[in-house]
């Protein structure tokens, strides 16, 4: 878990907070990787912002470990010509595990998912999936895993995805 956290979560809290210097105005990109491609059909609650090159957050009805969910994504990045990295994007040499982890946030205990996907043109996916494990009121009721899996996609142009990579002294 503290390896997790070293190599996974502090360089990604890091490359959130270095990025914004990085971004102007006009970061947003349209032409690559459009909703219809990111956002499955069952996506509720979808919303979108304009932090580096967008970033869409949505729900869907899936249960942990979200293969559905996993799988819907992977194969229609893969049939628009993405491939999975293998590396973490924000800490190259790190392999990237694809594996769900553990994280306590705000008191509870989350799962957590990412991979990174890029495009030939350089363009970068950052893939979060994150459930929650509901903690029962009776301690001796079993731990259960809410039937809701929330999905963030942050997007980063191939410049973005550069100036990263720079920042973290990678090529």
């Amino acid at each position: 878990m503290s390896n997790y956290v070293s190599t996974v979560l502090g360089p990604a809290l890091l490359a959130a907070s270095i990025l914004p210097a990085c971004l102007n105005a006009q970061s947003t990109v349209s032409g690559f990787a459009p909703d219809s491609l990111l956002v499955l059909p069952n996506a509720a609650k979808v919303t979108r912002e304009d932090r580096y090159s967008g970033i869409i957050t949505y729900n869907v009805a899936d249960e942990y470990p979200a293969e559905r969910t996993i799988q819907a994504l992977s194969g229609r990045l893969a049939k628009a010509n993405w491939k999975p990295t293998d590396d973490l994007f924000n800490n190259p040499g790190v392999t990237a595990q694809r594996k769900w982890n553990m994280v306590r946030i705000k008191g509870r205990n989350d799962f957590t998912w990412t991979s990174y996907w890029s495009d030939p043109q350089g363009n970068v996916l950052s893939i979060n999936l994150r459930n929650q494990m509901i903690s029962p009121l009776n301690a001796t009721a079993p731990l259960t895993m809410e039937k809701l899996v929330r999905v963030q996609i942050i997007k980063y142009s191939s410049k973005l995805a550069q100036q990263t990579r720079a920042t973290r002294g990678s090529k």
